[in-house]
């Protein structure tokens, strides 16, 4: 016996595999596979988590969007911006602590 099955697949825009995890652009909506990824940007949607909301781009929107001023994708670079901030303080907090706990050890004498 044989059947015809049609079936719509979404497939990746960049490479052309229908077998993978999709990661879809919000402003053109293109495709890309857990393989093309990299040709992507991914915004996560808050600053200490990220979800079901997370913001993606392709490349080329998101070099358009940086440029036009879109508000959304203004917001997930703000986002951005302050997970970079928060991960540059905890590094000096974090480096600045080491310093302060090593001098004790230093004065007590066991270091």
């Amino acid at each position: 016996m044989r059947k015809e099955v049609k079936k719509t697949m979404d497939v990746c825009d960049f490479c052309g595999t229908d077998n993978s995890v999709f990661y879809k652009c919000l402003q053109c909506g293109k495709d890309a596979c857990w393989e093309c990824r990299d040709k992507t940007v991914q915004y996560p949607q808050g600053v200490y988590i990220s979800g079901g909301q997370d913001g993606i781009y392709c490349l080329e929107c998101d070099s358009t969007l940086m440029k036009s001023g879109d508000k959304l994708h203004r917001a997930y670079n703000i986002i951005e911006a302050l997970r970079n901030e928060s991960k540059i303080w905890g590094e000096d907090f974090h480096a600045r602590s080491k310093k302060a706990e090593d001098n004790i050890l230093k004065l007590r004498g066991v270091k």
